[in-house]
């Protein structure tokens, strides 16, 4: 009889029948995999996690332990060959570049391009791509090739000089800021609309109004914005983080207001968003991260936490998500999962936090990380700010004076809007995945 534990299907066997036990863990890796093509929602955006080398070494990176390992060009063909699968009806799919720092690995970039457009376009799909880069390694082959091929690319700035190397060093401990900026002029020339996510760490807080002017003025005209996870937030930070917020939305207004090309997605996406009836985010639903092995994860962040990258494997690509509690897990949408969200008076702002966040800081997905708590009514006084009068700019203003925007960039773990009905009814719309939406 078949068995499910928390990590994956077990088959008791005796001594007896050992020459029989790898047909049947076999059979019932295939059942597993059956039931989850067939229940579960389709895969429409997938984290590529080309290697997880890279030429930084930053403080607060997710990603753990570096390493030289990189993903062949086999396990990128099985890769898009699983998702040509796994998309279900579908029509429009997207793939992030990410890692590790992924232009190392340029080359597979081009070959995931090539053969995936050319198998897609054969089974009737659209298959879009993202990058997020550091930028120090970007050339002008590189830039003219993402843009004839559609490929948004997002950087990582934290601000000026000081700000952005306190906590984003080269490999070797230099400076990694002159690199990466003298790069934005080229990269503006292919991708007028050019984002960063910009992230703020307690030490550096005091200074996030002057760091987002400072990159406007060098170029950057689209902003991301999220704190430091994974370290401590003192009270005394979070307010200055809180009050640095504000200026930054009154600069957002006054920007709007002169019709700048300027934007944050903060206070355009999330403001556009009902959060009300929804729990948890897109990873394991309509989105995957294929690891530089094959591994297949929820996300890109679960693939980088410590303690979830075994628990936590879906499955491979070659016998597919077969991990079916850990899939569920994901899945759950229920309030019954989450005692504490559920009589929270900010429930409905909150998407009950970042699974992989959630577990770094208490060892449950389902249980919030204190600072997850912190920050959700921070961000209700900061929409509250944006919405007195003059506030929050309506969809026909927001339109940027500069033509050429490319889209919304949206990072590779922020929260994914996940279409629900009554909280805790989920519809199998897997619309919910962050994309660059072109306008």
């Amino acid at each position: 009889m078949l068995t499910m534990n928390r990590t994956t299907w077990s088959v008791p066997t005796t001594d007896a029948h050992d020459d029989l036990r790898p047909c049947v863990h076999q059979a019932a890796v295939s059942v597993a995999a059956e039931v989850a093509r067939r229940l579960w929602p389709a895969i429409s955006y997938a984290d590529m996690f080309l290697t997880e080398d890279c030429n930084h070494r930053c403080s607060y990176c997710f990603v753990k332990g570096k390493n030289p390992k990189r993903m062949s060009e086999e396990v990128a063909r099985d890769g898009l060959e699983f998702l040509l699968t796994a998309s279900k009806d579908t029509k429009q799919v997207r793939l992030l570049f990410f890692g590790g720092e992924p232009l190392l690995e340029f080359d597979l970039i081009r070959y995931f391009i090539d053969y995936g457009r050319k198998r897609f376009a054969e089974a009737g799909k659209e298959l879009g791509f993202d990058i997020t880069t550091n930028g120090t390694l970007m050339t002008d082959e590189m830039a003219a090739y993402f843009r004839a091929n559609g490929v948004m690319v997002l950087l990582s700035i934290d601000g000026d000089q000081e700000t952005h190397d306190a906590n984003r060093k080269l490999v070797n401990g230099g400076s990694s800021f002159q690199a990466v900026m003298e790069r934005v002029p080229l990269l503006r020339r292919y991708q007028p609309w050019q984002g960063t996510r910009l992230t703020v760490h307690p030490e550096t807080a005091h200074k996030l109004r002057h760091n987002v002017e400072h990159l406007y003025g060098c170029g950057i005209n689209q902003f991301i914005i999220g704190p430091a996870t994974g370290i401590e937030w003192s009270a005394e930070a979070l307010q200055t983080y809180e009050d640095q917020m504000c200026l930054v939305a009154d600069l957002y207004k006054d920007m709007q207001a002169r019709k700048q090309p300027f934007r944050m997605t903060l206070f355009e996406k999330d403001l556009e968003c009902e959060l009300r009836g929804v729990w948890g985010c897109g990873a394991g639903r309509g989105r995957i991260c294929i690891s530089a092995e094959g591994q297949l994860y929820g996300c890109a962040k679960i693939l980088g936490v410590d303690g979830l990258r075994d628990t936590h494997r879906l499955g491979d690509l070659w016998n597919g998500i077969t991990n079916l509690p850990a899939r569920r897990d994901l899945l759950n949408i229920h309030p019954s999962a989450r005692p504490r969200c559920a009589t929270c008076g900010h429930a409905d702002e909150c998407a009950g936090g970042c699974p992989a966040t959630n577990y770094e800081a208490t060892g449950d997905l389902f249980r919030p990380a204190p600072l997850e708590c912190q920050l959700v009514p921070i961000i209700e006084r900061i929409k509250a700010r944006m919405g007195e009068p003059g506030g929050s700019a309506s969809r026909t203003d927001r339109r940027p004076a500069e033509e050429g925007h490319v889209g919304e960039l949206a990072p590779a773990c922020s929260p994914q809007r996940v279409a629900t009905g009554p909280r805790g009814a989920a519809t199998s719309d897997p619309s919910y995945q962050t994309e660059l939406k072109a306008r």
